[in-house]
Order: C-alpha cells, then structure tokens, then sequence
C-alpha cells in the first residue's frame, strides 16, 4: 500500500509546471555537459567495482577493503578514458565514482587542489605532473582539535632556525593536535597547514 506521504509527493509533482527536462539540462549547464554526465553515471553504474552494491552490507573492515578497491579501479578508469585535469569530463567522472567513499577523496579534493593553487610556481613544476598523474598521493592537515576552518586559529607552529636552515615544528597544547587528517594512513607526503611564527625567515 502506498503511504500517504508517497500519494501527497506525487500529486505535487502532478501539479508542477515545471518542465523536467529543461531544468535538468539548467542544472547541468546545458545538453552537452549533461550528455557528460550521463556517460560517467553509466561507465560507473556498470563497474561492479565502483557501483558499491552490497556497501550496506558491509562490515568496517570488508568497506574499508572495497574502499581501497574503488580508489584504485577509479584512477586505472580515469586513465583509461584518457581523462584530462580540470576538464568537465574529469569532474563528471569523479562525481559519478563519488570519490567521498573512496580512499583519494581526500587526496582529489584537497591536496591535488592545494599543490596546484598554493604552491608556488617551482612547487608546481615539481609536484603537480606527479600528483596529476597518481605517482604521487597526499593528505591534508587543517583541523586541529580546538580549531577546524579558522585558518588564523591554527597553532601548531613552524619557527625557522637560521643556524640549521630548517622549520622546527611543534604543537604546544593538546587543542594545536591535527585532527581528522583523512587516509593519512595510505598516504606518503601532507600539506600541512600551520603558523609561522619566526620573524627571522625571510
């Protein structure tokens, strides 16, 4: 029997005068970038892999398993569609395989982004052919235990010592604690977000 939230739901969109498919190619920025997206859904949708079936079924351990699982079968994808950075096939792609359940979330969301728009113009000679093409793979560390986006609040810090030429890191209390740093597990280099408080670095 159909619930009575169901039949009140259906008579509203029985009333709508909104055309569906209009709004749809609205949203999606046009029939090109929507015929884009389908194509992604339906590359993803047909990948036992990536389709996650059974994900509420799953145990921690087995969803961690097939988890490291999706973020490989989505990059050995991604190359071989030949898929280009920054392009709307790209963003499409990783939208279809929602890389939020995967384990390089993180790593596309965050330290990709970073190392290509924070980093200077050698950083990015150096480390974005590599982050691009999944040679490399990061984590990001911005959350401390008594802050989360407040940039300015940040103290763990970095002081520069002239004599060694080095930054001497440290988190003096237990609220300057990186927290919730994301798969930092799988991962081999960090972006890490701190204060420097030396005046002497120049």
């Amino acid at each position: 029997m159909t619930s009575l939230q169901t039949r009140l739901l259906q008579q509203e969109r029985q009333r709508s005068r909104v055309n569906m498919g209009e709004l749809t190619l609205l949203l999606h920025g046009g029939e090109e970038n929507y015929k884009s997206v389908k194509e992604m859904e339906d590359i993803v949708s047909s990948d036992p892999i990536l389709r996650r079936d059974d994900i509420h079924f799953l145990s921690f351990q087995e969803e961690y398993k097939a988890s490291l699982q999706r973020a490989k079968q989505s990059v050995e994808l991604f190359r071989e569609l030949k898929l280009e950075w920054g392009s709307k096939r790209a963003s499409n792609f990783w939208n279809a395989a929602d890389t939020n359940l995967t384990q390089i979330g993180l790593n596309l969301s965050m330290f990709t982004h970073a190392v290509y728009g924070q980093g200077n113009d050698q950083q990015r000679e150096k480390w974005w052919p590599l982050a691009k093409s999944f040679q490399i793979l990061g984590c990001y560390a911005q959350t401390e235990l008594g802050h989360g986006t407040f940039v300015r609040g940040m103290e763990t810090r970095a002081e520069y010592d002239q004599t060694t030429e080095e930054f001497i890191l440290t988190s003096p209390n237990l609220t300057s604690m990186k927290w919730w740093p994301g798969s930092s597990e799988l991962f081999w280099l960090l972006i890490l977000l701190i204060d420097v408080v030396s005046n002497d670095f120049a």
